[in-house]
């Protein structure tokens, strides 16, 4: 649930981030986030501080600032400007996954083939979420392009908004979660981007490829607790699905990936 006093907050999460308003006090949430706004100055970096005090983890960048209890259900947020509000709502929802063992966001995009996901690890601009259900792990892929976020705002003296954080269970054959077939890590060929050579994967080893998978979480974990768990889940992805190493030469103007599903 999130709840916020600011018209702001309460516009870009409708506008930005695919939120709709609902009843207030409608249902049961596992996190209360308190959001508000005015913190700081534009993002000059990806660069999070991350510390600890009062059993309460915070995390901080120029442009946002994050404070979770220890029981993980209460979280205050205070960000600079919508995409503040963007990075901290993802950084937060992907401890959330983690701290739940419920999935990993994954920097990166993916393409359709034969009714499977190929997903490509990288700094693309992109997240992608990966649930693990059982021995097979899901993407979720939307219709549109809105933020992974799962979201339920509501108004309470127009001025509150509440949002679930809790991603849904995938149901049994629903378009939006398809299987994952392989992640392919990019990254770029010895004498760089600029090359006339094909890209060709490289079959990775188990533990290298949960080293692959803890090295493009979205927000890395921070103490003992949650660096292990979000190792569980690595080790996991890495056993239901191949990993590959992918050395891309790079033209311009030239495609050499499979055709993306938006």
């Amino acid at each position: 649930m999130v709840v916020t006093a600011s018209e702001h907050i309460r516009a870009w999460g409708i506008g930005q981030l695919g939120m709709t308003e609902a009843e207030t006090g409608s249902g049961r949430y596992d996190l209360t986030v308190c959001i508000s706004h005015g913190f700081g100055e534009a993002s000059k970096s990806e660069d999070v501080s991350i510390r600890k005090a009062d059993h309460k983890m915070m995390y901080e960048r120029s442009d946002y600032f994050i404070s979770i209890n220890g029981q993980f259900t209460t979280a205050y947020i205070s960000v600079f400007d919508s995409n503040a509000l963007k990075h901290a709502m993802l950084h937060l929802y992907s401890s959330f996954l983690i701290h739940y063992l419920g999935g990993l966001l994954l920097h990166g995009s993916c393409v359709l083939r034969h009714g499977q996901v190929h997903a490509y690890a990288g700094r693309t601009g992109d997240v992608m979420l990966v649930r693990l259900t059982g021995k097979e792990a899901l993407v979720y892929v939307p219709e549109s392009e809105k933020s992974p976020l799962q979201s339920s705002f509501t108004s309470a003296d127009g001025r509150a908004a509440q949002q679930d954080l809790h991603p849904a269970k995938p149901a049994e054959g629903d378009p939006l979660w398809i299987p994952l077939a392989a992640i392919h890590f990019i990254f770029p060929a010895a004498g760089g981007w600029h090359s006339n050579h094909e890209n060709r994967s490289e079959l990775l080893e188990k533990p290298e490829m949960i080293t692959y998978i803890m090295e493009h979480l979205l927000s890395r974990p921070h103490g003992h607790d949650a660096t292990g768990k979000a190792s569980r889940l690595a080790k996991k992805l890495a056993d239901g699905v191949s990993g590959f190493r992918l050395p891309v030469h790079r033209e311009a103007g030239s495609r050499t990936l499979l055709e993306p599903i938006r």
